[in-house]
C-alpha cells in the first residue's frame, strides 16, 4: 500500500504490530524504545524483524520531510518470505546485521573502556 506523510506524522509507534515499509520519498526519523534515534531514506527499509517473528515494533518512526512509503502487510510479507528460502536467508542475514550495527554505535569505543 503506498502511503504519503507529511512532515512530523508518524508512520508507526512503539508497540504498534509489525509491518515493513520501504522508504520511496523523503526522510524518516527512527526513535528506539532506549532513546537511539537514526534517521532513514529512499531505499532503505524498516520493520523486518517485528514482521518475521510477529511481534511488535520497537521503535517510533515519524516523517522529518514530505514522505512517500510502501507498507508491506506482515501476513504478505511472511507469505513471500516463507515461500522461497533464499529470501528468508536474506532477510534474517539483513535483520541480523542491522541488530550489529545499531549495537555497535551503542557501545564506547574500545579505547575508551580498556585499561
Amino acid at each position: 500500500v503506498l502511503k504519503k506523510f507529511r512532515d512530523g506524522e508518524v508512520l508507526y509507534h512503539a508497540g504498534s504490530d509489525g509491518s515493513v515499509w520501504l522508504i520511496l520519498d523523503g526522510i524518516v526519523g527512527r526513535v528506539m524504545t532506549d532513546g537511539t534515534q537514526d534517521y532513514l531514506g529512499p531505499g532503505q527499509w524498516l520493520g523486518f524483524y517485528p514482521t518475521l517473528t510477529e511481534g511488535q515494533h520497537g521503535s517510533i518512526v515519524s516523517a522529518e520531510t514530505s514522505v512517500e512509503a510502501l507498507s508491506v502487510p506482515s501476513a504478505s510479507f511472511r507469505d513471500c518470505v516463507h515461500r522461497d528460502p533464499g529470501f528468508e536467508h536474506h532477510i534474517w542475514k539483513l535483520c541480523g546485521e542491522v541488530w550489529f550495527s545499531r549495537m555497535m554505535r551503542r557501545e564506547k569505543p574500545y579505547k575508551d573502556w580498556s585499561p
